[in-house]
């Protein structure tokens, strides 16, 4: 079951997501993560969340409440991630499905990925479906993209969200539309 990261959680939580994600150019440092998962924690409209088997962490998530003028608000869902050796055991759709029944509270959730990622199946195998529905624009200063991003993989990112954002407006139009019929 899911329950509230704790800070104390920190470290063990970061240790997953390296070992879940590998160590490449494109996964963040410890430190970064350590930072990261921290002001989760501390944020008010977000959820920092652990899944435990006896005890010990074998799984997080984190996500943010977003505003949204079409219903209360949005979900996003920015980390999901299981320790390797229990992948494929079904610790993720368990805490997927954790977080619908328990937090989620009948609101869109929403997560980005690319389309080839390895958890598509798992997010389409706990109902969610891939939307393209919006173009997605972002800013990102000049002296971030030189220090850390590779452009050419941030265009190829924004593009997928593009799609992801695309395919989401239309099923909530979908939605209205049956709501009106």
């Amino acid at each position: 079951m899911l329950e509230k990261m704790q800070i104390e959680d920190i470290e063990i939580c970061s240790k997953i997501y390296l070992d879940a994600f590998g160590h490449t150019d494109r996964v963040p440092e410890k430190d970064d993560l350590n930072r990261y998962f921290l002001n989760v924690i501390k944020n008010e409209s977000a959820y920092a969340l652990v899944y435990k088997e006896d005890n010990e962490i074998v799984g997080i998530i984190t996500a943010i409440e977003m505003p949204s003028l079409d219903s209360d608000s949005l979900i996003y869902i920015d980390v999901v991630a299981v320790a390797p050796d229990k992948q494929k055991s079904g610790y993720g759709k368990s805490m997927l499905k954790d977080f619908y029944d328990n937090y989620s509270n009948e609101r869109i959730v929403w997560l980005v990925t690319e389309s080839d990622s390895p958890g598509s199946k798992l997010y389409e195998s706990v109902g969610m479906v891939p939307v393209n529905m919006m173009k997605y624009y972002c800013y990102v200063p000049n002296s971030y993209l030189s220090e850390i991003i590779d452009v050419g993989v941030l265009n190829a990112e924004i593009q997928e969200s593009q799609r992801c954002i695309e395919r989401l407006e239309r099923l909530i139009s979908e939605i209205k539309d049956k709501e009106n019929d």
